[in-house]
């Protein structure tokens, strides 16, 4: 029972990060700069609901997916954030 209640509340707080942030990921003025880039993920509340979502989600699983998961996570954000640096942001 204790794994499915963390279950549903890793599940409802992934979905409930994209709900108030539809659109909040496009270039304004705040936007400009690496530094801002950089702390975008700890102070939008999208990021740090889903990397909350993830830690809470590794350790239902455990073993290797402690730090595997979290990991993949970080590295799957650092390649769209290269991709959205780069001129393959301008080809959609």
């Amino acid at each position: 029972m204790k794994s499915r209640l963390a279950t549903l509340l890793a599940l409802s707080l992934t979905m409930l990060a994209y709900i108030p942030t539809a659109g909040a990921h496009s270039m304004g003025a705040e936007g400009a700069g690496f530094i801002t880039g950089l702390a975008h993920p700890f102070m939008g509340l999208d990021h740090l609901l889903a990397m909350l979502a993830v830690g809470i989600w590794a350790a239902q699983i455990g073993g290797g997916a402690v730090w595997r998961l979290p990991l993949s996570f970080i590295a799957m954000m650092t390649v769209a954030a290269l991709i959205s640096a780069s001129a393959l942001a301008c080809l959609h």
